[in-house]
């Protein structure tokens, strides 16, 4: 893109797979840097409660190793959505806790920029079934996008 004349900064997104018995980063991290030494990654997992460390190491502390900035993108207002995913994986953990967790390890981590998926949950979409969301305790899409924003007020102070 920079050859075609494009100023601006590039990024792509790298999920970390965490499973039960393991966790792995799904792009090679390492032959990306030789290749694309001046793109962003921007670093995910679903399960941030299984392995927390290990996907720690994925997330915030293995793309700084390899030269590349650490963009993080939290989980956020993402229930899954039931019709469009059959059967719907269930949450092991609340939203709320996920987003703690998030939030801690941004603040121990620090990465270059964060942010979370699926703030404006206000309808139905692939990531987000609003009856999922009240059966989890929310009014509806915008009372979680609240509760998720004011869970990360500490993170602007």
């Amino acid at each position: 893109m920079h050859a075609r004349g494009y100023e601006g900064n590039l990024a792509t997104i790298c999920e970390i797979d965490n499973g039960e018995y393991n966790t792995g980063q799904v792009v090679d991290l390492a032959e990306l840097a030789r290749g694309f030494p001046d793109i962003g990654v921007v670093t995910f997992s679903y399960s941030r409660w299984l392995r927390r460390l290990s996907v720690a190491d994925y997330c915030f502390v293995q793309p700084r190793e390899l030269g590349f900035p650490a963009y993080y993108l939290g989980r956020g207002v993402m229930s899954w959505n039931g019709y469009l995913r059959r059967p719907q994986p269930p949450l092991p953990l609340p939203l709320t806790d996920q987003w703690a967790i998030d939030a801690e390890d941004v603040e121990r981590y620090q990465p270059d920029s964060f942010w979370w998926f699926g703030t404006g949950a206000v309808r139905e979409g692939g990531d987000v079934d609003l009856g999922e969301l009240q059966q989890l305790g929310f009014r509806d899409g915008r009372d979680a996008g609240l509760q998720l924003i004011r869970c990360g007020e500490r993170l602007t102070r």
